[in-house]
């Protein structure tokens, strides 16, 4: 879905919003290049699963099998691996993440040409 454009010249307030806005949801790094048309879901899967995934991760009450259910209750059918690891598929992305003790962190990356996500 794209984003209407304004019709005229931004605002002041507007622009520092919109800065404001991007600055607040900066772009998942990437391991190599994701297509475009597959980077708004897979944005969207990381900012619905790093409040939780901060949430469990502060709970000090973490396993391999917890994580996996948070990330099935959001969608996302992943592997995780016995130190909090984990890939799985957003669409025509792919999502790694790691869960250690002080957060989450992201990475975005395209799919292998037979749909998997390379390990």
């Amino acid at each position: 879905m794209s984003r209407p454009q304004p019709t005229g010249p931004l605002s002041e307030a507007q622009k520092r919003a919109e800065l404001t806005l991007k600055a607040g949801n900066p772009p998942t790094p990437q391991r190599a290049p994701v297509p475009a048309r597959a980077l708004p879901a897979a944005e969207a899967c990381v900012r619905l699963l790093r409040p939780e995934l901060t949430l469990l991760a502060m709970s000090g009450n973490i396993t391999p099998q917890r994580l996996r259910d948070h990330l099935a209750r959001e969608g996302l059918k992943a592997a995780v691996s016995t130190d909090f690891s984990f890939t799985g598929m957003v669409g025509a992305a792919c999502l790694y993440g790691t869960l250690p003790d002080t957060g989450p962190s992201f990475e975005l990356g395209p799919r292998n040409a037979d749909g998997s996500c390379p390990g």
